[in-house]
């Protein structure tokens, strides 16, 4: 079994004596979030904390409870979230966190993309599936206080989502990007 499984992973392994080498960066903005009124905000957290108590009170699948109980948090998170937009006080944090950070290093035929923040894991699939023998490092050259979560987070208000600064539209800017940087090491 075990040289079938070494058989699989060096089977598309090239050697070279000489890999071409490289690197870029680039800096970029990323969308910053348009958080709801404080009002629609809490208003959204009682809802999650109903839900998250209904499942308890009735002895739901522990799972199904766990996950309620984390949106709550995170609905928590996006009031006051809400609360610091309201007042302008997220601009602080925006200019700690912006411009943001990428890099691509490429050793022969492999290029390794280094993203700033946590990143949910569909961007890091799609950018394999656009670029083979590619591999995404993330929390690289600082972190985006909260995630940079998909379109469909958002709009069912998971937990991430509630603590994101970043609009969801921010992963497609680090996938183009770091297509154009890899472009540019293939020449």
């Amino acid at each position: 079994m075990a040289d079938a499984l070494l058989s699989q992973l060096t089977e598309e392994v090239t050697y070279s004596s000489q890999p071409t080498i490289g690197a870029l960066h680039t800096h970029i903005d990323l969308v910053k979030r348009e958080f709801p009124a404080v009002g629609w905000a809490e208003q959204h957290r009682e809802r999650v904390k109903g839900r998250f108590e209904s499942l308890k009170s009735a002895a739901a699948d522990p799972r199904e409870i766990r996950t309620a109980e984390v949106d709550w948090f995170g609905a928590e998170e996006l009031l006051f979230l809400a609360k610091k937009a309201q007042s302008g006080l997220l601009d602080e944090a925006y200019e700690r966190c912006l411009p943001a950070e990428i890099q691509v290093i490429r050793i022969g035929d492999s290029y390794f993309v280094a993203w700033p923040g946590e990143i949910f894991v569909e961007y890091a699939l799609r950018l394999k599936k656009l670029r083979k023998n590619t591999a995404l490092i993330t929390y690289a050259n600082g972190e985006l206080q909260g995630y940079i979560t998909t379109k469909e987070a958002m709009d069912k208000g998971f937990y991430e989502a509630g603590n994101s600064f970043f609009d969801y539209r921010s992963g497609e800017i680090l996938i183009k990007e770091t297509i154009k940087l890899i472009a540019q090491l293939d020449r």
